[in-house]
């Protein structure tokens, strides 16, 4: 009897081991099962998703970034350049106010100086025509400017819009159709994502063209802005420097005729002709003498540009 007792206990103990060292591994392979699909994403697919899209949005926003850095670094770039010549134009038109204070109040010194003043002072360049001058030689910087920007920012807008309704719009649609976690919703974000990638390269391929072109385009219109300045500013400054010799070598009696003389060099009537580069080639341009009478004798014609 205790033989058989003790046969059977050794079985049940063997049954018992067996069953444990099933549990184990039983226990074993779904632990390793667990860790595999979980690596792969299938039992995380809602954190692998959301990760999958958010880490593309944050490449969204960077490309959406690196287009207003950009733009604003054009903005700069422009900035820097005019700003001087801008100060410069101020610090001309401050020179011709004080020349003309200085000067034209020697009129009313004696009737020599009178007559002095009233034979040079056309020489004095106008304040309005030279800022005028000068403006028109920005103009064209800053009109090139704003038409580079304004390209560039369309396509900023587009790419920003594109994100918030197209992208928006289409991850909706999947996570209202699929639910996440899923392998439908898998399939569903991924070609959205893809689309997206695919504008998003193209927009950035075509702000590079843009940007590359703009560079060398604003480079060379400042160049012109700073010759066209330039001419105006030596221009402008010649032209001072002769009008306070002419008028303080006469008043000292160094050159020029003398009062109540006759003169016969000079012209006491100076008119300024606007000029543009292609008005070199044409045969017609503005009458300078539409206004003007036989009376006045002697015109002196300037062209400005």
């Amino acid at each position: 009897m205790l033989q058989n007792i003790f046969k059977m206990f050794r079985s049940s103990t063997r049954q018992i081991i067996c069953l444990v060292v099933a549990l184990q591994a039983i226990t074993f392979a779904a632990a390793q099962l667990y860790q595999l699909t979980d690596e792969t994403g299938t039992y995380n697919v809602s954190t692998k998703a959301d990760d999958y899209i958010n880490e593309n949005r944050r490449q969204y926003n960077a490309t959406l970034q690196t287009f207003l850095d950009q733009i604003n670094d054009i903005n700069k770039s422009i900035e820097d350049q005019v700003i001087p010549l801008d100060k410069q134009k101020d610090l001309l038109l401050k020179q011709i106010r004080e020349t003309n204070e200085r000067l034209l109040p020697l009129e009313g010194l004696n009737s020599r100086s009178e007559y002095c003043v009233q034979q040079y002072k056309a020489e004095l360049p106008y304040a309005d025509i030279i800022k005028a001058n000068i403006e028109t030689c920005l103009t064209g910087a800053r009109g090139t400017y704003a038409s580079i920007v304004s390209q560039l920012n369309v396509l900023y807008s587009n790419l920003l819009n594109y994100y918030n309704a197209d992208l928006r719009n289409a991850l909706l649609t999947c996570s209202r159709t699929f639910p996440n976690p899923s392998l439908n919703y898998t399939n569903c974000i991924t070609p959205v994502i893809s689309r997206t990638n695919t504008v998003t390269n193209n927009q950035r391929t075509s702000f590079a063209t843009i940007l590359q072109t703009a560079t060398c385009t604003l480079t060379a219109r400042m160049d012109t802005a700073a010759s066209c300045t330039y001419a105006v500013y030596n221009s402008a400054l010649l032209s001072l420097g002769a009008a306070e010799r002419l008028i303080n070598d006469c008043i000292s009696g160094v050159s020029g005729p003398r009062p109540c003389t006759t003169v016969t060099a000079g012209c006491s009537t100076l008119k300024y002709l606007p000029v543009k580069d292609s008005d070199f080639a044409s045969v017609n341009i503005t009458n300078p003498l539409v206004g003007l009478s036989k009376a006045q004798g002697c015109v002196e014609l300037r062209y400005t540009y």
